[in-house]
């Protein structure tokens, strides 16, 4: 059960968790990394041949196309209120 009091004080800051690459559905984290990749966006990379690259993305990054993926979104639990849709 979440502390009332703690989060009385986060709504008392304005606390927020904003759109970010780690809760788009295009991008892929492993146990919780700071950085990953985006599915969405490729490119080629300057100092390796082959195949274009998915882009290296950061956990909290974000772009102008960020997709929300409800089950990520959903792993917020009782943070779940704080997620901000309308703020980037």
């Amino acid at each position: 059960m979440p502390d009332e009091n703690k989060f009385a004080k986060l709504e008392e800051v304005n606390y927020a968790i904003r759109p970010c690459c780690f809760l788009c559905k295009h991008g892929t984290f492993y146990t919780f990394a700071l950085w990953g990749t985006c599915a969405k966006y490729t490119y080629t990379h300057k100092k390796h041949t082959g195949n274009d690259r998915q882009m290296s993305i950061n956990i909290i990054g974000s772009c102008d196309d960020y997709d929300g993926d409800d089950n990520k979104i959903n792993e917020l639990g009782s943070f779940k209120g704080f997620f901000r849709h309308d703020v980037g």
